[in-house]
């Protein structure tokens, strides 16, 4: 990046140009310009305080970018006329490629200088740089404004035009529209989480300002009367602040969802964690875990859907549990409504199944693991202002993340976040809390599962839950969803079977309407039709129940 002091003691220089406003006499100004030419010298001599400015400034010139940088893939692909006639030095797809591969770089940059290094030495150079723009000549304090914009502006497009080649149109535009106020919020933001580093530069400047005017003792007159309009200045210093911290919070909202497929997903994932990381494992078994419940028929299961759909409409936030004994099809549901839900608009969703299936690898069911993923999976769909993913390794300390993040999410009108979350009964160690955070945000919602007849008190892995709570049961299925079942099953062997009430009614007492027994029953049937076996005396050598059938078939 550039030079990056020259760019930090510019937002000193610009603030009080705007709290100076029309001040324009001599005294006034020369004061000012030797009180910040030594205030300067001193923070320069001072290598700590130098280097923790340093990295401020540094970090916010970077947030401020990969915020242009973000706002701008949010927008393509362009679609307006005005977005196409940007486009026509470079195609969308470059344009997108120039964005991603800054994105990367700058996000790196950023996470070293989280970390605590330094990515450059505080030079005579840079001093000199700063020293010249900060001298007030008596300019109009809005006329100042626009030099330092213009000039840090063409800074950092230069800057990026020499490490990744030219900029793309569309990112020129909005560099030069907003980027310097998102720095000076982002900056002023720095200041107020660093109140040592805030006191130190508000105390020196004064200190400087009242050196200078001692030192100008040949027109006292003048001077006291610049130093009193100083004075009266201060509280138009702590206005100019409140304003500052106002735009930060217009331009830099705390977290908003992002829909990306799933590739995209996986490929941010992997850029902060790695290929062989446990949460990108999960991510991938957990995509081809869903295959194989999409990939085979879905039955009825209506009312439910539509409880669910009903739920996110009309409530604001919120959590449904959905709940039956051990067979009844919970999985099928929402792995078949997660399918469709995903793909509505302004519509994000993070999920994981604590299941044993070997799909899944054995680890699905660990509550650390678990909260990993959905962490990874969130960061995925928010990660909207160059942030890095934070996976401390303790499940104490990523169930706060995780809540951390739920809750500063800020969703515009209409957008939402769904956590799908099945088989908490699974979960282990037992899942004693919900990670929900106490003051839920507006658009987001659970959507668990858990074992449970509806009879008798709620079992303790689903009663932490019961927030904002719909509850959904699901049911033996129906004659007419058995009939359903028989018309798509295989490649149609069993459908004439379909309007035979005997035969139907025979499977609904055979089965019990258990969703389960009535897979595999079903697709035996259907090897044995393909076989030219007598499908009708098949099912009525059948055992009655789920569990004689099992006990029949390990014989």
């Amino acid at each position: 990046m550039m030079d990056l002091p020259t760019i930090g003691m510019a937002i000193f220089g610009n603030a009080l140009s705007g709290v100076i406003g029309n001040r324009a006499d001599d005294v006034f100004c020369k004061i000012l310009g030797l009180a910040i030419g030594d205030l300067i010298s001193r923070i320069l001599q001072r290598q700590k305080d130098a280097i923790n400015l340093q990295n401020s400034l540094h970090q916010s010139a970077l947030e401020a970018t990969l915020d242009v940088i973000n706002e701008c893939l949010r927008q393509l692909p362009s679609t307006s006329l005005l977005e196409r006639l940007l486009f026509t030095r470079t195609s969308p797809d470059q344009t997108r490629k120039w964005l991603e591969d800054v994105r990367k770089q700058l996000s790196n940059d950023l996470k070293r200088l989280q970390e605590g290094q330094t990515l450059m030495e505080v030079s005579r150079k840079a001093q000199r740089q700063i020293e010249e723009p900060l001298k007030p000549k008596g300019t109009l304090g809005r006329e100042r404004a626009k030099e330092f914009s213009k000039h840090l502006t063409d800074l950092l497009l230069q800057d990026l035009s020499q490490r990744f080649g030219e900029p793309p149109e569309i990112f020129v535009q909005k560099v030069n529209e907003s980027w310097f106020e998102r720095f000076c919020a982002f900056f002023a933001k720095k200041l107020q989480e660093q109140p040592e580093l805030n006191s130190f530069l508000q105390s020196q400047i004064l200190a400087q300002v009242k050196d200078q005017l001692t030192e100008l003792g040949e027109k006292f007159e003048q001077v006291l009367d610049a130093f009193k309009r100083w004075t009266e200045l201060l509280p138009d210093i702590d206005r100019r602040l409140s304003e500052i911290e106002q735009l930060t919070k217009e331009v830099k909202r705390a977290i908003g969802i992002v829909r990306r497929d799933v590739e995209e997903i996986l490929r941010l994932l992997r850029s902060q964690l790695g290929s062989e990381h446990l949460v990108i494992t999960l991510r991938e078994r957990s995509e081809k875990f869903l295959e194989t419940f999409i990939s085979k028929p879905f039955i009825g299961r209506k009312e439910p859907l539509q409880k669910l759909d009903e739920f996110l409409s009309r409530e604001r936030k919120g959590v449904a549990i959905v709940y039956a004994p051990a067979g009844y099809g919970k999985t099928t549901l929402l792995a078949n409504w997660l399918r469709q839900v995903r793909s509505q608009p302004k519509v994000a969703v993070a999920y994981h199944f604590f299941n044993r299936h070997p799909e899944l690898g054995g680890y699905a069911t660990s509550l650390n693991y678990s909260l990993a993923h959905l962490i990874g999976q969130i960061w995925a769909m928010t990660e909207s202002d160059g942030a890095f993913l934070s996976l401390p390794s303790d499940v104490h300390e990523r169930r706060a993340v995780l809540e951390n993040m739920l809750a500063h999410l800020q969703l515009d009108e209409g957008e939402k976040l769904i956590l799908v979350l099945d088989g908490l009964d699974e979960v282990e160690p037992v899942l004693e809390h919900a990670f929900i955070p106490f003051n839920l945000p507006d658009g987001v919602f659970f959507v668990v599962s858990g074992r449970w007849d509806g009879v008798g008190e709620i079992p303790a892995y689903l009663s932490t839950w019961a927030r904002f709570t719909e509850f959904i049961p699901l049911h033996a299925l129906s004659v007419d969803e058995l009939k359903e079942w028989l018309m798509v099953a295989g490649e149609g062997e069993l459908a004439k079977f379909a309007e035979d009430e005997e035969f139907v009614s025979l499977l609904r007492q055979k089965t019990d309407g258990l969703p389960l027994y009535v897979r595999y029953l079903v697709d035996e049937l259907v090897e044995l039709a393909r076989q030219g076996r007598d499908v009708r005396v098949a099912l009525e050598r059948k055992p009655a129940g789920f569990r004689e059938y099992v006990r029949g078939q390990v014989r």
